[in-house]
Order: structure tokens, then C-alpha cells, then sequence
């Protein structure tokens, strides 16, 4: 624990606050806003294989560290050569991959 957050609690101690639970906060919670964004993001995605991360966060309208965690966490996208490709291969991926180093 860092010394800043040890000095915070004592002033809060010396104060008369008791209760060392977490407060409940308002505004939604973090995983809220990945469900209901997570749809319109891959939409967007298929749309343009070619849009940034910003991109997405501008036309959405929401941060670019949540359209990142859809994008990476959710979606398991990743860049290659400026396109974004599922990280897994599908079975078609994978057959169309044989058939190829085959020939």
C-alpha cells in the first residue's frame, strides 16, 4: 500500500470515520456499458475493416479505453496489416490455410 493512501486513511481515522467498506457509487458499472456498446462495435467493425480505435470511440461516442476492452477482451480482435481479423480461425480459416500450403 502506498504511504499516500496510509496518510489518507489516518486523516480520515483522526476525523471519525470508522467504516473502511467500499461506498457505493452512482452512474453505471463499467461492464454495463461494454454490453450494451459490444453489438454496435462489431458492427462497426464489419463495416470497415480499416477503422481505429479512436475512430470507433468518436462515431460511438464513448472512451477509447472501453472500445478497447470490447475490442481486445470482448471481441478478441486484434491489427493486422491495418485490418482487424478475429484471433482465432475459423474451420473454413483453417481449411482454406491446408489447401494452400498443400499446393
Amino acid at each position: 500500500m502506498a504511504k499516500s493512501r496510509v496518510y489518507e486513511w489516518c486523516s480520515k481515522f483522526k476525523a471519525g470515520h470508522t467504516d473502511v467498506s467500499d461506498k457505493v457509487h452512482p452512474g453505471p458499472c463499467f461492464f454495463a456499458k461494454i454490453g450494451d456498446n459490444k453489438s454496435r462495435v462489431k458492427e462497426l467493425i464489419q463495416t470497415d475493416w480499416r477503422l481505429k480505435i479512436r475512430d470507433i470511440s468518436e462515431s460511438l461516442n464513448i472512451s477509447k479505453s472501453t472500445v478497447h476492452g470490447i475490442v481486445f477482451e470482448e471481441l478478441h480482435y486484434r491489427k493486422v496489416s491495418a485490418r482487424w481479423v478475429p484471433k482465432e480461425l475459423t474451420a473454413d480459416n483453417k481449411m482454406q490455410r491446408a489447401e494452400v500450403s498443400q499446393t
